[in-house]
């Protein structure tokens, strides 16, 4: 959280994680990003797995890794075999 006033409901600064599409928690209560069908994408040009597939989307860049465990975001699609 940051040093200015949070307002309850409205994404912070800390909610902010590398490579996601959007704010962690920002998505259906108890959803997190290993359920989810746009974490960790194939490029076979570069035959290499990525981070966020919305995130390459959205800013055409590969982001990082996405954490199994981080509260999913805004653009949480759940995948057909989550768990």
């Amino acid at each position: 959280m940051s040093k200015m006033t949070s307002i309850k409901g409205v994404p912070d600064r800390g909610d902010a994680r590398p490579g996601m599409a959007y704010f962690a928690g920002s998505g259906p209560p108890g959803k997190r990003c290993g359920q989810c069908v746009h974490r960790t994408y194939f490029d076979s040009f570069n035959n290499r797995k990525y981070g966020c597939a919305e995130f390459f989307r959205m800013t055409g860049r590969h982001g990082p890794a996405i954490g199994t465990f981080w509260s999913a975001c805004k653009y949480f699609k759940e995948r057909p075999d989550a768990d």
